[in-house]
């Protein structure tokens, strides 16, 4: 979906396009575990980019990030380098690199990682409010009580296949049940 990597097989559609297919991504959002976001630029200039990136003119974009700084706890270190910002900080930015220009898909691998218990709590309430919207998140994630809160539905992948798919509430009640 990303072309990241070729598949080895079958295929992907996004939007209607080929997955290979830049056009497919313009309504996508993706944040990988580790980022690598340019530590020079400052959280400001990383999602305006990003709204740019996805077609928004040059004030609308910087205006959507300021906001999203601000919905994000960024504002106040808004102008300052990415690399003066600690890993929870970053991984906020990171998370509005993904959402700048209003994408209606997000894939995200541990979005959570790095975060205090407050951010944790705040993240997921702007990820609801995301799918409340309309939109679809494909994300992955080794901590359970995030994978219930977010997921309507899991699928579990071994040797790069689907082995279980269910609801989060179907899965833990199964592997409850042994205990009943």
């Amino acid at each position: 979906a990303l072309g990241l990597i070729r598949p080895t097989r079958g295929s992907i559609h996004l939007n209607g396009y080929p997955g290979g297919d830049a056009r497919g991504r313009v309504d996508l959002g993706f944040m990988p575990e580790n980022p690598g976001l340019v530590p020079h630029l400052t959280p400001r200039e990383l999602l305006a980019g990003g709204a740019q990136s996805r077609g928004r003119d040059r004030r609308p974009a910087q205006a959507e990030a300021d906001e999203l700084l601000e919905r994000l706890g960024l504002a106040d270190a808004a102008r300052q380098p990415l690399d003066q910002h600690s890993k929870g900080m970053a991984q906020r930015v990171a998370l509005g690199f993904a959402l700048a220009g209003g994408p209606r898909f997000l894939i995200l691998d541990e979005p959570l990682t790095g975060l205090d218990p407050l951010w944790r709590h705040r993240v997921n309430e702007l990820l609801a409010g995301f799918r409340a919207e309309g939109g679809t998140i494909v994300f992955s994630s080794h901590i359970l009580s995030d994978v219930e809160r977010l997921a309507d539905r899991v699928a579990i992948f071994h040797g790069g296949r689907v082995v279980r798919e269910a609801r989060p509430t179907d899965l833990l009640a199964e592997q409850l049940s042994g205990y009943a």
